[in-house]
């Protein structure tokens, strides 16, 4: 079997981090040469991988393809921000545009395959998404007061038409849900720290989590032996805040959406708050992912459920969450 050389933008980050490890595993296996990129400078080198410190819309990106013969890019480096972030022109330029870019290098050098994790916001937060399973085929309208969303969509869309001009080159898009595992800390966990967990009155605002091994042992198999194409990435069955609350042995405190929105809108301007009134829609309207194509299909059945990952996350982080 011919050894790959995979690249991995995003190293240095949570899922690249991860994916780096599941990687090592495998060297000498499935692949021969390890090629790790971020925007920082690796504080721990591990032997055995290439590190490069580079912005993924440099044009040093392309001598690095060329240079270590890379023929898989898993593309994991992103610009994660709220709403409110006040820099949309670098996220644009990051998300959109760097992306662009390392697909025409992948394009121009023999690049076999480009894998990437998209997400659930691709779909975007819209009334028709309650009580509504997504799939593959469902559109993505990822809202442009989002830019992650936003900027998810409008990746998705041009990796799908790049597939379709490009029939083999191989393309690998994973729409995420709730990434969880026993080190994960962001402002979603953070919402099951508090005391009571915000509920919107008259919605469940149900969670697809998925477990960061899980999400792990996906890009792997799409480095090795996976059917190219869309797929949603999230364990089997969903959780509603409710049923979070409950698992956690908390109390919800259930708010009308409207008061809340009202309250953001107010309060947003007045520096009073850091979320504006978009940020309602984040749970009110999340995106709920069926993963049928990814177990058909693809032919992975994630090892965790929602509830299993959800469980395994509390059990990991008790001190956390209590």
């Amino acid at each position: 079997m011919e050894l790959k050389n995979v690249l991995i933008t995003g190293a240095q980050g949570y899922i690249g981090s991860l994916f780096l490890k599941t990687c090592l595993q495998e060297q000498g296996k499935t692949f021969d040469k390890i090629v790790a990129m971020d925007l920082r400078e690796a504080n721990n080198k591990i032997s055995g991988v290439t590190y490069y410190a580079c912005d993924i819309r440099s044009n040093e990106v392309e001598n690095i393809i060329k240079n270590n013969n890379i023929n898989i890019i898993v593309h994991l480096a992103a610009i994660l921000s709220s709403a409110d972030n006040a820099d949309r022109d670098l996220e644009y330029d990051v998300d959109v545009n760097g992306s662009k870019k390392l697909v025409e290098y992948a394009l121009k050098h023999g690049c076999k395959k480009f894998i990437t994790t998209s997400s659930g916001a691709a779909y975007g937060y819209y009334p028709e998404n309650v009580d509504k399973w997504l799939v593959e085929t469902d559109p993505t309208n990822g809202n442009r007061e989002v830019p992650y969303a936003y900027h998810k969509k409008l990746v998705d869309e041009y990796l799908q038409d790049i597939q379709a001009k490009n029939p083999n080159f191989e393309v690998y898009v994973f729409r995420t849900g709730t990434i969880l595992g026993s080190t994960t800390r962001n402002l979603i966990t953070d919402l099951f720290t508090k005391k009571k967990i915000l509920c919107l009155k008259g919605y469940k605002s149900p969670f697809v989590f998925i477990w960061d091994q899980d999400l792990s042992q996906i890009l792997l198999k799409a480095c090795k032996d996976g059917k190219k194409g869309v797929y949603n990435i999230a364990g089997d069955g969903s959780l509603s805040m409710q049923e979070v609350a409950k698992i956690l042995g908390k109390k919800t405190m259930s708010i009308p959406p409207g008061l809340l929105k009202g309250a953001f809108t107010i309060l947003h301007p007045l520096k009073l708050s850091k979320h504006g009134p978009i940020a309602i829609s984040f749970i009110q309207y999340r995106p709920v992912l069926l993963n049928d194509k990814l177990k058909n299909e693809f032919a992975y059945t994630p090892q965790k459920t929602t509830k299993e990952t959800f469980d395994y996350f509390i059990e990991q982080n008790k001190d956390y969450v209590n």
